[in-house]
């Protein structure tokens, strides 16, 4: 992640795919800042492997990809809707 801000409620950072991490991590990371915890201690609601496949996440930003397209990803947990997109951006808003 290379930059992250708060606005309106919504915690803000973004992805880059040259990092170590993975983007199923980072958007686990990124939860985790906005709740303010150590990943750590995510509670067991927000396990992404139990909600969405995250290799399918990983594989949008797979640099081996024949072509870039945009797109955006959005699911929720119980109290989060999680945004990513294919500008790197990750947005965490309070459900």
């Amino acid at each position: 992640m290379v930059e992250s801000r708060r606005s309106g409620g919504a915690y803000r950072t973004s992805f880059d795919p040259a990092a170590d991490r993975s983007l199923s991590t980072a958007v686990a990371f990124a939860v985790a800042e906005a709740r303010g915890v150590d990943p750590v201690e995510l509670a067991p609601d927000t396990v992404l492997a139990d909600l969405i496949d995250t290799d399918v996440l990983d594989v949008l930003v797979d640099e081996d990809r024949p072509t870039p397209e945009e797109w955006a990803f959005e699911f929720s947990l119980r109290r989060e809707t999680i945004r990513v997109s294919s500008d790197g951006s990750i947005t965490v808003r309070r459900a």
